[in-house]
């Protein structure tokens, strides 16, 4: 093997490993914004019951 064959071995591989870990970065933010996302809904679900029930709790 010469020095361009080693070369290019090891720039394709630097740039891999960039690839791969700019594709994890981008994948674990869209999981935690989806999780956040999910988060809020969840709080949403939990108080609108709570809301009607204080509502009809002081409006008696």
């Amino acid at each position: 093997m010469n020095i361009k064959n080693i070369l290019s071995i090891i720039v394709a591989l630097v740039i891999a490993w960039f690839a791969v870990k700019a594709a994890w970065w981008l994948f674990t933010g869209v999981l935690t914004m989806a999780f956040w996302i999910l988060q809020i809904a969840f709080v949403v679900a939990v108080a609108i019951p709570i809301y009607i029930i204080v509502r009809r709790k002081l409006l008696s």
